[in-house]
């Protein structure tokens, strides 16, 4: 090869990677369509042959197939984020607190309903539930559940 015909594959060279380069910007913005269409009017533009047009598509679906990939992964690890994140909120739920001794009811803070809640059993063997009102401090609370505790 003399220095113009190695000087032409060069360039060939160099416009084929930018044509994968900028035909990729294209997908991951328009989607493949768009991609398409830019690939073959730079073919035409360039006078690519079909050799160098697989060349671009093969690398390309490669590229393609990387990003769908790296996509995925990524969309699977905040999707184990989430559930993970939900686990431990369901792992807090209606806890009870130890701030009730045995046989007289049940004290606990309700993450679903995000007030504190009381249950117990009445003189006639009922079970009871009290709820925090909606403006009503814990300490509040508290006192009401002690007062019930009373008798």
């Amino acid at each position: 090869m003399n220095t113009d015909e190695l000087n032409k594959y060069f360039e060939k060279d160099v416009t084929i990677n930018e044509i994968v380069r900028l035909a990729f910007w294209k997908y991951r913005l328009s989607g493949k369509r768009s991609m398409n269409t830019y690939i073959f009017s730079e073919a035409k533009n360039n006078n690519l042959s079909d050799d160098e047009l697989n060349k671009i598509i093969d690398i390309l679906n490669k590229k393609i197939q990387n990003y769908k990939q790296e996509q995925e992964q990524k969309q699977n690890e905040e999707l184990e984020k989430e559930l993970i994140k939900t686990l431990k909120i369901q792992e807090k739920r209606n806890q009870k607190t130890k701030s009730v001794g045995n046989g007289k009811g049940s004290l606990y803070y309700s993450e679903t309903q995000k007030c504190w809640i009381f249950q117990y059993h009445d003189t006639q063997g009922k079970r009871q539930t009290i709820k925090q009102k909606k403006n009503e401090s814990e300490e509040d609370f508290k006192i009401r559940v002690a007062e019930i505790k009373k008798v």
